[in-house]
């Protein structure tokens, strides 16, 4: 269900509920203990649903809050890094310690570190172990 879809169901649950209570405070003194009891099952079953898309927005809010916490982090490395050639730095690491990849900054915004090792058996060069297990697939 779309984020709207969940609120908008959530809030005719809690007027449908509303509703009943209403009803049951308006009724007549002649209504019946039967009648009376099938009224508060409605209620409670408007107000049990009502409690479910609450907490299904809930969970849409935390998860809305995560990927804002993401992209604040990111927005704010974004301007801590600059590109050198074939990799990215930090712009406060003026000796270059640490060298990050292309590919995966310019694609998943993330600082993945560049390795120094052996590339199948093709001597020792600078490689990135992510963009490396991707192409292995």
């Amino acid at each position: 269900m779309t984020d709207p879809a969940i609120i908008t169901t959530a809030i005719s649950w809690l007027k449908l509920a509303v509703d009943v209570a209403k009803n049951i405070r308006d009724a007549d003194t002649t209504l019946g203990k039967a009648e009376l009891k099938l009224r508060i099952a409605d209620l409670i079953e408007a107000l049990v649903d009502a409690k479910i898309n609450i907490s299904d927005i809930q969970d849409l809010l935390t998860e809305k809050e995560n990927e804002i916490k993401i992209l604040k982090e990111q927005f704010y490395i974004k301007e801590k890094v600059i590109r050198k050639g074939n990799y990215y730095i930090k712009v406060d690491d003026v000796e270059e310690l640490y060298k990050y990849c292309l590919t995966c900054w310019d694609y998943d915004h993330k600082l993945v570190n560049l390795l120094l090792g052996d590339r199948r058996g093709g001597g020792f060069s600078i490689f990135c172990g992510i963009c490396e297990a991707r192409s292995n697939k």
